[in-house]
């Protein structure tokens, strides 16, 4: 078993391959038009980070089920594409286990046809895949239509009464943490989050 966890960023010029946003039909007025439309191309730049087509991976770390550790992050040196490459090629044959880890996998599979490198072939149905197992289907018993009731990886960890160390940030702080170029607060983070998931996963009895 490998555990993994990934932290992306917004590519502001991937976003302006988009197709254009256009203003909500009912508003006539020029200025309004203008407004809804700058509304909706900053919320499409603030979720761009969570679109596998306009964001970039900064950082990948993971852990085997004996604690060896791999990861990078740019602040290593390097790039997306070596590290893409690199970990597949550690992830070998192994079954994959994350926490939201659908998501870090179609990033990493998309983010690798992008910069032409050969991603695993992963399959998506939650319900017969045997690539790799998502702590938040298990946690929440696939509650998967009541998103509002999601907690966050420490959040889980607390409530189940696994002790792992916590870090200072979240994800949403990796954008602001890159931009500063404090690369030890993202590996501090990406660290915490693979060592997070590995408890939950031993609490959970996932092998």
């Amino acid at each position: 078993m490998k555990y993994i966890d990934l932290e992306s960023i917004v590519v502001p010029e991937r976003v302006a391959l988009l197709d254009p946003v256009r203003a909500n039909r009912n508003i006539k007025a020029a200025d309004k038009i203008a407004a809804n439309i700058a509304e909706k191309e900053a919320a499409r730049l603030d979720e761009g980070a969570l679109d596998p087509y306009t964001n970039r991976i900064v950082a990948i770390w993971g852990q085997d089920s004996q604690g060896v550790e791999w990861g990078w992050h740019d602040g290593l040196g390097g790039n997306e594409t070596l590290a893409l490459a690199s970990a597949w090629d550690w992830i070998g044959n192994d079954s994959i286990c994350g926490f939201r880890v659908d998501f870090d996998l179609r990033v990493m599979v998309i983010r690798s046809w992008i910069l032409g490198v050969t991603p695993h072939t992963i399959d998506f149905n939650r319900y017969r895949s045997r690539s790799y197992v998502d702590l938040m289907q298990k946690l929440t018993c696939d509650w998967s239509e009541d998103q509002h009731r999601w907690k966050s990886l420490k959040a889980y960890c607390r409530l189940l009464g696994v002790d792992v160390p916590e870090d200072d940030c979240a994800g949403k702080d990796i954008g602001d943490l890159v931009a500063a170029g404090e690369w030890d607060q993202v590996e501090a983070h990406v660290r915490a989050d693979v060592a997070r998931t590995a408890a939950l996963a031993e609490r959970l009895g996932v092998r």
